[in-house]
């Protein structure tokens, strides 16, 4: 009668970082409003003093303005597709559409 020895269990290698990708956490896409509001409210915020008059929509600010004919909210994709951009404005001076 031969011995039988229970299997060897090795420990799981540890994943290695994979500095080209993006934490679990920070690759769930954001909801429609929440990436709007990160790349339209943080952006002219992080260029601090080069943009003293930016980040408002009013009167005597720098203002780079987009009108779709889709609502975002439904279709993020929308807001880079060139098809559905029906206006642009920079610096209070509209650049395309009627």
């Amino acid at each position: 009668m031969g011995l039988s020895h229970p299997p060897v269990r090795r420990p799981r290698p540890r994943p290695r970082a994979r500095p080209h990708r993006l934490p679990r956490p920070a690759r769930r896409p954001l909801p429609p409003l929440k990436a709007i509001r990160a790349a339209t409210t943080h952006g002219p915020l992080a260029l601090g003093a080069q943009a003293p008059r930016s980040g408002v929509l009013a009167e005597g600010y720098d203002a780079e303005v987009i009108t779709l004919d889709a609502d975002p909210l439904d279709d993020i994709t929308a807001m880079s597709d060139p098809d559905h951009v029906t206006g642009v404005w920079k610096a209070g001076r509209r650049v395309k559409g009627a």
